[in-house]
């Protein structure tokens, strides 16, 4: 799976030591599909017993990553 990811969301996959292959396996496994306000895609899973929350800009493709964070 091919992603984008925004400086932020690079950023914060540095801080919290997680690489995009992370990211592509929560997006591909995710149960639950929610939005924000704004519309952006939520995703999430779990990586090494912890809840991570994916950030995915609406309608984009391939999906553009806004931001990662720790649940």
């Amino acid at each position: 799976m091919r992603l984008i990811l925004s400086n932020h969301a690079r950023r914060r996959l540095r801080e919290r030591d997680l690489g995009e292959s992370d990211i592509e396996a929560i997006l591909r496994r995710s149960q639950k599909l929610e939005r924000d306000p704004e519309g952006n895609q939520i995703y999430r899973g779990a990586i090494d017993g912890m809840m991570v929350t994916v950030i995915v800009r609406k309608a984009s493709q391939p999906p553009y990553v806004i931001t990662v964070w720790f649940d």
